[in-house]
């Protein structure tokens, strides 16, 4: 059914037909115009596969999902980008999202010339969403084809449940594709909405290597929905989004033997949230700290902390832009000694203020 939602002119593509694309095997390639020479020893003369079969069968088996129900990109960005190209007319179709939220929903929407409306999260209600008030509001702008929901949310960290984002699938049936960005979800704990994928053909997940897996610098996300669904966007894609170095450093890194080390890792990012909100929440410097379920913490503070903690060499994002507010701030989650770092230059700061007081 979500099919009368794709582009008219894109429901009967033809993708590129690379030289990988066709599958032969062979011993000698005249193909592909390649340099027959590999001059640097690890077969980067050679196109790679489009979907590298080894990575695929990897990825599908971390996330639970079949083989045909992902598709491989070039981090989640490029997902997110996929989905307007094949869903959005120019100026003529819109997406929703939330507000504060990812801004490459709304650039990536910019660039195709696709409106772009917001949820506004509040908080005063700790940036939890109103799911009724969100599909009311979504009845107001029908020309909205995909509704992004980032869960965790950058950069307040609260989660949609499940049971709502069930909700909205079944109202925006036939209507909208409900996206769902998990870019976080694995410091969570929660299940991810892939598990929904089989009984909702409007719903994409969007999942990314970048966060708890460390390989921001390799590129590497996927998508993940039904086949058909997966089918149409892959004609879409690039005939040669993962690089073979990519593809050997992200499989290195995935492979059975690292897991453990992974979920340490995760477990130490969670404790040390943990243990760094506890100690935000109680400190005289902060105004409000919210409870986050991804690797960061959204922070107001009373007073210009940002500058103070860069001329320490501590650099944190700030959220003035977005909430229109100098003293909203973003801290990512770093290892025990970075926290406890952060941590001491914070009580160096809040007892220059007493003394200063004093």
């Amino acid at each position: 059914m979500f099919e009368r939602l794709i582009r008219e002119d894109l429901r009967k593509f033809n993708a590129y037909a690379s030289a990988r694309s066709l599958k032969l095997s062979g011993k000698l390639w005249l193909n592909a115009n390649e340099l027959p020479f590999d001059l640097s020893n690890h077969g980067f003369n050679r196109y790679p596969e489009k979907q590298p079969e080894e990575l695929v069968k990897c990825l599908a088996n971390l996330y639970q999902v079949d083989e045909k129900q992902l598709l491989i990109t070039r981090g989640s960005d490029e997902g997110i980008d996929l989905l307007l190209r094949l869903f959005c007319t120019y100026k003529q179709d819109a997406i929703m999202a939330f507000k504060p939220t990812f801004g490459m929903y709304e650039i990536s929407a910019r660039i195709q010339g696709v409106d772009y409306f917001e949820y506004a999260l509040k908080a005063e209600d700790a940036f939890n969403v109103d799911v009724p008030l969100l599909l009311q509001q979504l009845k107001t702008h029908n020309n909205v084809k995909l509704l992004f929901v980032c869960s965790p949310n950058n950069p307040t960290g609260n989660m949609v449940s499940l049971s709502n984002i069930e909700v909205l699938c079944r109202a925006l049936c036939n209507k909208a594709v409900v996206v769902i960005d998990e870019a976080y979800i694995e410091f969570s704990g929660e299940k991810s909405a892939a598990t929904l994928i089989d009984k909702h053909d409007n719903l994409v997940v969007l999942r990314t290597l970048s966060k708890s897996y460390g390989l921001a610098g390799e590129r590497v996300g996927c998508v993940v929905s039904n086949a058909r669904l997966i089918c149409y966007l892959e004609k879409i894609l690039a005939p040669y989004p993962i690089a073979t170095s990519v593809l050997q450093n992200t499989l290195q890194v995935l492979n059975q033997q690292s897991q453990p080390l992974l979920m340490d890792k995760i477990c130490q990012i969670v404790k040390q949230r943990e243990l760094l909100f506890a100690y935000l929440s109680a400190s005289k410097l902060v105004k409000s700290a919210y409870p986050s379920k991804g690797n960061f913490l959204l922070v107001d503070f009373k007073g210009n902390v940002f500058h103070q903690l860069l001329q320490q060499g501590i650099v944190i994002r700030s959220m003035a832009s977005v909430f229109h507010n100098e003293h909203m701030l973003r801290i990512s989650i770093g290892g025990v000694q970075e926290i406890e770092k952060l941590i001491n230059v914070l009580e160096t700061i809040a007892g220059n203020i007493t003394h200063e007081a004093e």
